[in-house]
Formats: structure tokens, sequence, C-alpha cells
């Protein structure tokens, strides 16, 4: 494994940046777009990996688990300012398997709440539990986690016109179906699980 250099210097920056979080009040932003997203943008782990070339961008274990950190603190800080609306609300934490770099957590209103329901369609049978190192982090275990495929939807044509990305679909999982008459393919790329609180308006 390639190693990447300026390990010690990320893992500082993004200490620091957790000691920032949460996110600021998401209120604005749902009044204007009814949802609102906190990434992992902020810590610059993403630049790192592109300007070390890296093939591996899943975080070490220490990282992860302070980026995690950072993430529930926004949930829960987020959580409080929407409980404030007095209106339904969607509020989830998404952790990203295979681009941990990618988690983030989502908030929306009105007519948002619905699309983000049925954003994750084929939950994982058994229902995994986070990695260990991940439910080791405080306030992991204070949501309810559900595992779910992460899929891509590619349209039968798409794949005729491209025989490079025809290959890369066909060696995933993925399942044939139809929209609005149309052949489309749907391929498995990973797994998210997606947390939330048992019990509210979330």
């Amino acid at each position: 494994m390639k190693k990447l250099r300026g390990m010690h210097r990320r893992a500082r920056q993004i200490g620091q940046w957790q000691q920032t979080a949460p996110e600021p009040s998401p209120l604005e932003t749902l009044a204007y777009w009814q949802y609102a997203v906190a990434n992992l943008s902020p810590t610059g782990w993403r630049s790192y990996l592109s300007a070390t070339d890296s093939r591996h961008p899943t975080p070490p274990p220490g990282i992860r688990r302070t980026m995690l950190a950072g993430l529930l603190m926004t949930y829960h800080h987020w959580q409080q300012a929407l409980q404030q609306l007095q209106e339904p609300y969607y509020l989830r934490l998404w952790v990203d398997e295979r681009e941990f770099v990618r988690s983030e957590v989502v908030a929306a209103i009105g007519s948002r709440i619905t699309w983000y329901d049925g954003l994750f369609e084929m939950p994982v049978p058994g229902n995994p539990p986070l990695p260990v190192e991940l439910r080791q982090v405080p306030g992991a275990q204070e949501l309810h986690w559900q595992a779910y495929y992460k899929e891509t939807v590619f349209a039968a044509e798409e794949l005729k016109a491209d025989p490079a990305l025809t290959k890369w679909a066909m060696r995933r999982p993925h399942r044939i179906t139809e929209q609005a008459g149309e052949q489309i393919y749907v391929v498995t790329t990973g797994r998210c699980w997606v947390g939330g609180q048992r019990t509210g308006r979330t």
C-alpha cells in the first residue's frame, strides 16, 4: 500500500476541525432549498487524496473516528435547531463504507423529505452493524443504523454506447428493471449506513 505523506499533520488538522464542529444551524439553508448537507470537505481530506494520487481513499481508523465524532456533533446540533420548526423534518447521518470521506449529515423539510426517504431502496440483509471502530465513537450507538446498498442507475442505451462502462457495471451485482417503459440497469456500488433517532418527527 502506498504510504501517504503528511499523515500526522493531516491528522492534527482534522482534530482541529473536529474541535470547531458542529456546522452552523441549517435553518436558513432549509428555508431556501428545503435541504442542507454537512460533509467532510472542510477537513481537506478529499483534496489531500487528490494531491497524493492515492488509490486508497479510506482514512485510517483513528481519523475515521475523529471524522465521525465531528459529524455526530453536527447531527445533534442540527437536531436541536430543527426541533424549533414545529414541523416534520428528515435528519440522517450517512456513513459511506467504501468512500468514507463522502459521509455526511443530511437534513430536509417539505417535499424534500419524501425524496430523501426514498433515496435508499435496498436494505442489506441482516442489517450488519457499523464497523467496530466506529461503534466505539461516543454517541454513535445512540442512533439507530440501517445498512443499505448504494446503487447507480444506467439506461440500457447508455451502456450499449460505452463498452468499458458496460464491463465495469456487469462485474458488479446488478438488477434489470424498467422505468417509464425503458430498460435500466441498477448497479450496486457499495454500502451506506443511515443513522437517525428511533422516535420523534425525524
